[in-house]
């Protein structure tokens, strides 16, 4: 069983070659993400000055939004409704949810990541990188990356009720 991962990432550099290599050294170095496959999607990767950019990376960035918010619903599903709770949460699917909500606000690249500013080691699209954009579009990057991971990923087969 093979599943495919799609990410959006956003580089500095000179030209898309240059943006792909830092994007691949990066996946091959997150000790976070173990790909048996990577590979690039050309045809979708753009740099700053394609009119299409910022509705890529705003749609990218609501892919995170929703699954945060879906890994929340998830947990409060479970019972965590405030935030002591979370001092009770049991080791395993509960405390696995937890881990990766806080990944995703932390700024960790993780499987799920939908987009990820490489340079900014975040989900999000922060101010600086806005400054960056308005400034020197042609040097910012977005690389699509599809991606193969062998075997199971999802939480216990319990996945189906926050995938988005």
């Amino acid at each position: 069983m093979s599943n495919v991962f799609q990410h959006d990432i956003l580089a500095t550099a000179a030209d898309l070659e240059s943006a792909t290599r830092r994007v691949r050294a990066f996946l091959e170095a997150t000790p976070l993400v173990g790909y048996d496959r990577v590979g690039t999607d050309q045809p979708l990767c753009m740099n700053g000055g394609d009119v299409r950019f910022m509705n890529r990376i705003e749609s990218a960035v609501a892919g995170n939004r929703r699954l945060l918010t879906a890994l929340l619903a998830e947990l409060q599903h479970d019972g965590a409704i405030r935030l002591d709770d979370l001092a009770h949460l049991p080791q395993g699917y509960q405390s696995k949810l937890f881990h990766v909500i806080a990944h995703i606000l932390d700024g960790f690249f993780g499987i799920d990541s939908r987009f990820y500013d490489l340079d900014e080691n975040s989900h999000w699209l922060t101010d600086g990188r806005r400054r960056m954009l308005a400034r020197n579009p042609e040097q910012c990057w977005l690389v699509r990356v599809r991606a193969a991971l062998n075997g199971g990923t999802d939480f216990a087969g319990r996945s189906e009720r926050f995938r988005i």
